[in-house]
C-alpha cells in the first residue's frame, strides 16, 4: 500500500461560489421548493457528485484551459476548491457526515490515485497494493472507503479503513477472462454493494456483508445490473437493463425483495442515490436513450415520484441525496454550459 499525507490545503484556495439562479417554485403538492444553482470561481463546467447531511456539496470542475479541479461548497454558498499534491486532474467521488471527500486524481504519468480530503484540508492519497489505476467511489460516517483498483490480471474491489488499512476483495462468480468487481457504496454498517462481471458484457449485483461474505442479486428480466447505492436500513438502490435494452431503476429491500420502478413517462430511467428515508434520487428520458431531454426525480419510499428541473435547463442529473431530502447535482442549461445545483424544498 502507498500512502501520502499532506499537512495543508495542498493548491486549495478559497473561492466564492457564483450563484446563477435560487428559484422559489411550487411543487405539485403546492409548497415551495428552492433549486439554487451554483458554480466555483472560474468554473467552465461545475459537476456536483455528493451531499452530506450538513448540506455540504462536493465535486469537480473544469476551469478556462480544461483542468479538473475538486471543490467543497458549504451551506453559506462559499466554495473551496483544492487539488492534492501532483494532481494534474482531480475527480471527486463522494462525501461523508464528517465532512471527509474521497475520489481519484491523475498524476503527470498518466496513473490515477486514491485520496481522501479531511475537515481540516489535508489530503492523503493512497493505493492498495499492485494497484495501477485506483479509483474510489463512496465513503460512509466511519471514513471507509470503496472502490476498484486495476491488478497484473483483474479489477479488485478495495475496503479502506480509516486507519489505512486496506482490504481486497473479488465476488467469487466472476467469470471474465479475468475477474472484475466494482463495489460502487458503502453503508453506515459497512455493508458494501457494486456490480460484478460474469462476462465482458454481462454484470450483477452483490451485496458484501461485514463479515465479508457476498449475495448476489439482480432484478426480474434484468441482463446488467448496476446497484449504485445503498442506505443504512440496507435498502440499495441502483438501475438495470431489460432484454430490449431499455433502463429501469430498481430498490432492493433488506429481505431480498426487489422493486423496479420508472417515473411517468420515462422510457430510460437512471439512479444516483438513496437516503436513510429509502428516498431516492435519480434522472430520467422519455425517449430509449438519455437524448437531449432529461429531468431530475425524487422517488419517495412508498413509491410516488416527483419530477424537477432547475429552471433553463435542457438536461437534469440529480446526484445525492442527504436525510433532509434536499438533493445536489448539475444540469446543462440551453446553451450547453453545465452548473451545479442543490434543491431544497418539499419531499
Amino acid at each position: 500500500m502507498r500512502e501520502t499525507r499532506v499537512n495543508n490545503m495542498s493548491k486549495a484556495t478559497l473561492v466564492v461560489g457564483i450563484v446563477v439562479a435560487t428559484v422559489l417554485e411550487l411543487s405539485s403538492a403546492g409548497r415551495a421548493q428552492e433549486i439554487t444553482s451554483f458554480d466555483p470561481a472560474g468554473s467552465a463546467g461545475t459537476f456536483a457528485q455528493g451531499m452530506n447531511s450538513r448540506g455540504e456539496i462536493a465535486g469537480y470542475y473544469f476551469d478556462a484551459n480544461s483542468v479538473v479541479h475538486g471543490f467543497v461548497r458549504f451551506r453559506d454558498g462559499s466554495i473551496t476548491s483544492f487539488d492534492p499534491t501532483g494532481s494534474t486532474s482531480t475527480h471527486v467521488s463522494a462525501i461523508n457526515s464528517e465532512g471527509e471527500i474521497t475520489g481519484n486524481y491523475l498524476d503527470g504519468n498518466g496513473v490515477n490515485h486514491g485520496f481522501v480530503r479531511y475537515r481540516d484540508g489535508a489530503i492523503t492519497s493512497f493505493d492498495p497494493n499492485g494497484s495501477t489505476q485506483t479509483l474510489p467511489n463512496a465513503i460512509n460516517s466511519e471514513g471507509a472507503i470503496v472502490g476498484s483498483y486495476g491488478a497484473a490480471a483483474s479489477i479488485d474491489g478495495f475496503l479502506r479503513r480509516r486507519n489505512g488499512n486496506i482490504t481486497s476483495f473479488q465476488e467469487p462468480n466472476s467469470k471474465l477472462p479475468f475477474p472484475a468487481t466494482v463495489p460502487s457504496a458503502i453503508s453506515t454498517l459497512g455493508e458494501i454493494t457494486g456490480k460484478y462481471f460474469v462476462t465482458s458484457t454481462t454484470a450483477y449485483g452483490f451485496l458484501r456483508y461485514r463479515s465479508g461474505t457476498f449475495t448476489s442479486f439482480n432484478p426480474a428480466g434484468s441482463t446488467n445490473t448496476l446497484p449504485v447505492a445503498i442506505s443504512s436500513e440496507g435498502r440499495i438502490a441502483g438501475y438495470y437493463f431489460d432484454a430490449d435494452g431499455v433502463v429501469h431503476g430498481f430498490v432492493r429491500y433488506r429481505s431480498g425483495s426487489i422493486t423496479s420502478f420508472d417515473p411517468t413517462g420515462s422510457k430510460t430511467t437512471y439512479v444516483s442515490a438513496i437516503n436513510a428515508q429509502g428516498e431516492i434520487a435519480g434522472y430520467y428520458s422519455p425517449i430509449v436513450g438519455l437524448g437531449s431531454t432529461v429531468h431530475g426525480y425524487l422517488r419517495h419510499a412508498e413509491g410516488t415520484v416527483i419530477s424537477f428541473d432547475p429552471p433553463a435547463s435542457a438536461t437534469t442529473y440529480p446526484q445525492a441525496i442527504n436525510s433532509e431530502g434536499d438533493i445536489a447535482g448539475f444540469y446543462s442549461g440551453t446553451n450547453g454550459i453545465t452548473h451545479g445545483f442543490v434543491r431544497q424544498g418539499p419531499r
